[in-house]
């Protein structure tokens, strides 16, 4: 008798441990394909302020959030040693200047030479034809006649020279002119590289050296932004051939917990980013906050495609390898289109009015 007891005690306990099957059924309804993707509000065009020289930064009069003009000038390095170079060059150039002017010192006294050279040889070329003449009557010695012609020629010989002379020295005065104004033009654009100017209209978004600090060549003293607020996110690449300029996006702001806001893809990106490890794509927003913040983190759902009374089945139901059991025990082989977590669409292998065996919690 407490035998039977036990074995009915034992019968009752397994029963109450067994957990009766679940079903479920597909269902139609109205479903939309998205891509999710993150990523950050930034403004159209950014940029990095850079130096082209090194120095120390000079105090500057702006802070972050300030409004700025294109070529406004906006740091300042100290370029003593510059200015300097700067300054001789322009010496040189005034210096050169003063020696190339015809009436310099120098290129005056060739000239008087040239000019006393010309009347020594006009007397001397007087004296040939007068010998000439006196040679043609006897009234001279052939000897004579020819100490007088190469005294002729050599009078003449001394102008050419003295005019050489005089066109060499032009010349290379003019030589040296340009040379030192070649040199300030160098000078002058070293030293503007020294003062750094906005590269475009727009607002400092970030500060990244104080007044004071050794800014080498290459560092970046800030960062610039204008146009407008847009998001940029990354995108999976297994997703960036189903994103099409145009699609409707929602998005979700890290400054605006519980609101959504919708948006439409403006730019694909051509290459992929390595450093985020994704595709970029840009969202213009339709109604954005009135306080819409450059850096605020974005979570966004880009709709890909949109179906009208589509067979879907809770996700609980589908079983490795796209498989369902049904409540007569049989088991179907689905074809599944868009998958949510929560539910798939079964394009082929399903009865709408069919019983799954729920497979999964």
């Amino acid at each position: 008798m407490r035998t039977s007891l036990l074995i009915l005690s034992a019968l009752l306990l397994l029963s109450a441990c067994r957990t009766e099957p679940k079903y479920s059924r597909a269902e139609r309804k109205d479903i939309t394909d998205a891509v999710f993707a993150n990523g950050s509000i930034v403004y159209e065009h950014q940029a990095l302020v850079s130096a082209y020289a090194e120095g120390f930064l000079q105090p500057y009069p702006f802070d972050e959030g300030d409004s700025l003009q294109k070529n406004q000038a906006l740091f300042q390095l100290n370029g003593d040693a510059q200015q300097i170079q700067t300054a001789t060059a322009q010496i040189q150039v005034q210096q050169n200047s003063e020696n190339a002017d015809a009436q310099a010192p120098r290129l005056q006294q060739l000239q008087r030479q040239i000019d006393q050279a010309r009347e020594s040889a006009a007397l001397d070329q007087r004296n040939l034809q007068r010998y000439e003449t006196l040679l043609k009557s006897n009234a001279v010695a052939k000897i004579d006649y020819d100490k007088v012609r190469s005294q002729a020629e050599q009078s003449r010989l001394q102008v050419e020279g003295l005019e050489k002379s005089l066109a060499d020295a032009q010349k290379q005065l003019q030589n040296n002119l340009r040379n030192s104004r070649q040199q300030v033009a160098l000078q002058q654009r070293l030293q503007s590289d020294y003062q750094i100017n906005a590269p475009f209209a727009g607002i400092i978004l970030e500060l990244r050296k104080e007044a004071g600090e050794l800014v080498r060549r290459g560092e970046s003293i800030a960062r610039i932004g204008s146009g407008s607020l847009l998001a940029r996110l990354y995108v999976a690449e297994e997703d960036i051939n189903r994103i099409q300029i145009g699609q409707t996006t929602f998005l979700s702001l890290g400054t605006e917990k519980g609101k959504t806001y919708e948006g439409r893809v403006s730019k694909i990106y051509p290459s992929f980013d390595e450093r985020q490890q994704a595709f970029v794509v840009d969202i213009t927003l339709q109604a954005p906050p009135a306080r819409l913040r450059n850096g605020t983190q974005v979570q966004a759902n880009i709709v890909v495609g949109t179906k009208e009374k589509a067979l879907i089945l809770p996700i609980n139901c589908l079983a490795v390898g796209d498989k369902v059991y049904t409540k007569t025990k049989d088991t179907l082989q689905l074809k599944i289109g868009i998958r949510s977590v929560d539910w798939v669409e079964v394009l082929e292998g399903l009865k709408e009015d069919s019983e799954l065996l729920i497979t999964q919690k």
